[in-house]
């Protein structure tokens, strides 16, 4: 959780991923995303008790949720199809995270 002052979200975003580069050499996807977009997030999960496993429901940060009951890596990849064919580059965080990051965000 960090204030970004005056950037813009994607200014945020792209100092982010050089802060990561620069510092440990990994090129890492970081989005932006305001205290309500979070909340709207963790309030708009449409598998409720079905994805018990919250390491199996990734929420794509475009408002996708994608539940793989066999996990993550049995799943469909989803950001080769983001990036092809919509042109964005969309960051996922397990669900385990996303409610952390929402009381984070309070």
């Amino acid at each position: 959780m960090l204030d970004g002052g005056d950037a813009s979200p994607y200014e945020v975003a792209r100092s982010v991923e050089r802060a990561i580069a620069d510092g440990i050499g990994l090129g890492v996807l970081c989005s932006v995303r305001t205290a309500r977009e979070l909340r709207a997030t963790a309030a708009g999960n449409p598998c409720g008790g079905t994805a018990a496993v919250g390491s199996r429901l990734p929420a794509n940060f475009l408002i996708v949720y994608q539940w793989c009951p066999g996990g993550v890596l049995a799943g469909p990849a989803l950001g080769p199809y983001f990036k092809r064919d919509l042109q964005l580059a969309v960051p996922a965080r397990n669900w385990n995270t996303v409610p952390v990051l929402d009381r984070l965000s309070r």
